[in-house]
């Protein structure tokens, strides 16, 4: 009876370890990247600032929603957002407008995905600090990601063209690596961006990793 105790008891010991070490499933992980991107879009930040002219200028950042879909079976995600910068200019004649519209689709196999890391790209880098941060995607060897972009622009703010007018190309450009943007903010020199998205560079990692793709072969 006592020998039967302790079986039962080393039993139920090995199952609460392996319940407390169970990482999240694939489709956990989808659902986390899903809420994520839920809850922290649209992006947007503004940048002012004037020239050597002392001329102003204003630049309206807008990232709508990003949304993600993933085929369990295929292992392939597809990434949908649009962008809209608007820029305002205050000249001696007047202000001076225009819209510059993005339409982007990604799709990607991430169990051909070698390294997943995190890129930031400070906008007009010398007229103050708007970072847009993008988690970049690297395809292994052999293998090319399915990028279809448009970018247009309404050049005099006429209301000639929206985001709805802009149609994605039905042939795709193959690209060795693509960036999804997860954050749009005005931050400081030493904001430490790597650090702060840690998150859901971490859950895009373990769901590559789930599909079964590759290591990297360099961290460099």
């Amino acid at each position: 009876m006592k020998k039967l105790l302790t079986i039962c008891l080393i039993m139920a010991t090995t199952l609460t370890v392996n319940a407390q070490d169970a990482k999240p499933t694939k489709e956990q992980t989808v659902q986390f990247i899903k809420d994520y991107f839920s809850n922290e879009t649209p992006l947007s930040a503004i940048k002012m600032y004037k020239d050597n002219d002392g001329q102003a200028t204003n630049i309206y950042y807008n990232i709508d929603s990003i949304n993600i879909q993933f085929d369990s079976t295929s292992n392939t995600m597809t990434v949908y957002y649009d962008s809209r910068n608007h820029s305002r200019i205050l000249t001696s004649s007047g202000a001076w407008n225009s819209t510059d519209f993005s339409k982007n689709k990604f799709s990607i196999d991430l169990s051909k995905i070698e390294l997943i890391n995190i890129s930031v790209e400070i906008l007009n880098e010398n007229k103050g600090n708007t970072a847009l941060v993008y988690l970049a995607f690297n395809a292994s060897s052999g293998y090319l990601i399915n990028s279809y972009q448009i970018n247009e622009m309404d050049p005099y703010d006429e209301n000639k063209l929206s985001l709805n007018d802009l149609v994605l190309p039905i042939t795709a450009k193959e690209v060795k690596s693509v960036k999804i943007p997860i954050k749009l903010y005005n931050v400081s020199d030493d904001f430490n961006h790597s650090e702060y998205n840690q998150k859901i560079l971490k859950s895009f990692n373990h769901l590559r990793k789930l599909c079964g793709a590759p290591d990297p072969i360099s961290f460099d």
